[in-house]
C-alpha cells in the first residue's frame, strides 16, 4: 500500500469540452489526495499564484488550461507537459524506426499546396496524412489529396505559412490504444479506437514498453499511442500526460504513479532550494 502524502494536490480543470473527468477525480479522493476543481477562465491563474508553495501541486486539463499553469505560476511539479519534447522534429530523431508514419516529410505549411501540385502532376492519386509538427496541435491532423487545394489555403490563412507540419502518406488503422508512463515504465493502458475498452493488445504493450524503456524520454510522466495497422503494431505519436486524455485506463493506478513521481521530484526541488 503506498504511503499517502496530504500535501499532494490535483489540480483538475473543471470545465473540459466533451471529457468526464469523475473517474480521475474519485481516483483522487480514493487515494486520500486533494482534489482542486478549477475553471479556466480569464483570472484562473492569479488565484494560483496564491496557493500554498510548500505544497506539490499535479495539473490536469486542456492544453490552454495546463499551458497557463506552467508559464504563469511556479508550482511544482505543476503540469507534466513538455512541450518542446511533444514536437514530432524532437522526438522522431529518438523514436522513428517505430513510426508507422515512417516516410514522412517535414514542411512549412505553406510548401504543402506546391507538394500536392507536384504529386498531381506525376498522376498520383494517393491521399497524404498532415499533422502539426508543435505539440500544442493547433490543428488535428488530417487527410487530403491533391483536390484539397482550398481547404489548404484557408490553412495557411489561419495558421501562417511557416509553421511545421509532417506529411507522410495515409495508412489505414485498424486500433488505437493509449499508454501512461511513469519513470520510463507503462503503468497503465486501454483501447480508445474503434471503441473505448480497458482491454489491450499484448503486442501494443510490450512495444509501448519498449518505446518507454527508451534512454531518452520525454518527460517523467508521459502517454504513448499505438496503433495497430495490418496486425502490425507502430507508434502513432506521444503525448503529454497533463494534456492527454485518459479514456478507459485504471484511473488508480494512474493516480498512484503521478502523485508518488511529483511528490519525489517536488522533494528534491526542496532539498535543491535548501541547499543553496
Amino acid at each position: 500500500m503506498t504511503k499517502i502524502d496530504p500535501s499532494v494536490k490535483w489540480i483538475v480543470q473543471s470545465n473540459m469540452q466533451d471529457v468526464d473527468v469523475s473517474p480521475l477525480v474519485d481516483a483522487i479522493r480514493q487515494k486520500g489526495f486533494h482534489h482542486i476543481p478549477i475553471d479556466c477562465s480569464l483570472d484562473f491563474v492569479n488565484r494560483l499564484r496564491m496557493f500554498d508553495k510548500n505544497s506539490c501541486y499535479i495539473a490536469y486539463g486542456e492544453i490552454d488550461f495546463v499551458r497557463q499553469i506552467s508559464r504563469g505560476t511556479q508550482l511544482i511539479p505543476g503540469a507534466y507537459c513538455n512541450f518542446e519534447n511533444m514536437r514530432c522534429s524532437t522526438y522522431y530523431g529518438y523514436f522513428g524506426k517505430y513510426l508507422l508514419n515512417s516516410q514522412y516529410l517535414m514542411i512549412p505549411l505553406g510548401e504543402l499546396p506546391r507538394f500536392l501540385k507536384e504529386m498531381n502532376y506525376e498522376g498520383c492519386e494517393d491521399r497524404f496524412f498532415v499533422r502539426p509538427d508543435i505539440g500544442t496541435k493547433p490543428f488535428t491532423g488530417f487527410v487530403v489529396c491533391h483536390d484539397s487545394m482550398n481547404m489548404v489555403k484557408h490553412m495557411i490563412k489561419s495558421y501562417g505559412r511557416e509553421l511545421l507540419i509532417v506529411v507522410s502518406p495515409e495508412k489505414k488503422i485498424d486500433k488505437e490504444f493509449r499508454f501512461v508512463v511513469c519513470d520510463q515504465k507503462v503503468v497503465t493502458g486501454c483501447q480508445y479506437l474503434p471503441k473505448e475498452t480497458p482491454l489491450f493488445s499484448p503486442h501494443a504493450y510490450r512495444l509501448a514498453q519498449e518505446i518507454a524503456g527508451n534512454s531518452w524520454f520525454p518527460d517523467r510522466c508521459y502517454t504513448i499511442d499505438i496503433a495497430e495497422s495490418n496486425d502490425t503494431c507502430s507508434l502513432l505519436e506521444i503525448n503529454s500526460f497533463s494534456c492527454a486524455g485518459l479514456y478507459d485506463c485504471n484511473m488508480d493506478l494512474i493516480v498512484e504513479n503521478v502523485s508518488r513521481i511529483a511528490l519525489q521530484g517536488w522533494r528534491e526541488y526542496q532539498s535543491m532550494i535548501g541547499d543553496s
